[in-house]
């Protein structure tokens, strides 16, 4: 059994703020902090599985991704170095994402054709 860091606690949450890919760390637009709980009770919870739950929880933002192409990082710091948590990492062992202060970070790849600024419109 993995050690937990120190305050973490048994949970079946995890807060997250999402961020586009504008510049493939994280840099475009981001949200406010949410709150996911976990769907499947009979899997670990760990990063692999918050992530389906978190394109379940985002869709239809995130229909243009896979959940494997999300990356979640425990702070600011870990995102801007470009260093994700690993998937089998349990969410419960995490202080980061314990409480809405101090989210997991979650990137998601640009949708195709838009720009972090949201869908151009071409005017003529």
């Amino acid at each position: 059994m993995p050690e937990k860091e120190a305050g973490a606690t048994d949970r079946n949450f995890a807060w997250v703020v999402l961020q586009e890919q504008s510049d493939g760390r994280g840099n475009g637009d981001t949200s406010s902090a949410s709150r996911v709980k976990r769907k499947d009770l009979d899997v670990p919870f760990d990063i692999d599985a918050l992530k389906k739950d978190i394109k379940t929880e985002f869709s239809p933002l995130l229909d243009h991704v896979a959940a494997v192409q999300l990356k979640v990082f425990a702070n600011e710091q870990e995102l801007r170095a470009g260093e994700p948590l690993e998937e089998d990492k349990m969410v419960q062992v995490i202080v980061a994402g314990a409480r809405r202060e101090q989210p997991l970070r979650v990137t998601y790849p640009q949708r195709a054709g838009s720009s972090s600024l949201g869908p151009l419109a071409l005017v003529v």
